[in-house]
């Protein structure tokens, strides 16, 4: 796995090790997660870490920016096809929503 820095790799593993499961979806959301700050401080309302699923109906309360609840969408959606309420996850409003650093990570999410 390619990570954007090592803060990302450190955050990566901090989630991971939370984890019961090494299902590669929740294993993609959790590196999704690991490069935003506020996504990872609210990743125990985006992941049920001890049973291992999502947990959108907490996520969507969350105050988030529309970019990061474009790219918590996108990662919900790789991991099992869910679609947040109000967000568009066609290639263009993905791209338009995240910012380079998002998009870029997103992008190397698709390629694993």
């Amino acid at each position: 796995m390619e990570f954007v820095n090592e803060t990302h790799e450190k955050m990566y593993k901090t989630l991971t090790g939370k984890l019961n499961s090494t299902e590669s979806g929740l294993l993609k959301i959790c590196y999704l997660l690991s490069v935003s700050d506020r996504l990872i401080f609210n990743a125990d309302k985006i992941i049920n870490f001890t049973g291992g699923f999502i947990t959108p109906s907490e996520a969507e309360l969350l105050p988030l920016s529309i970019g990061e609840r474009t790219y918590l969408a996108v990662a919900y959606n790789l991991y099992n096809g869910y679609c947040m309420a109000g967000v568009t996850l066609s290639p263009q409003g993905i791209k338009n929503a995240l910012d380079k650093r998002l998009y870029a990570v997103y992008l190397k999410t698709l390629e694993e």
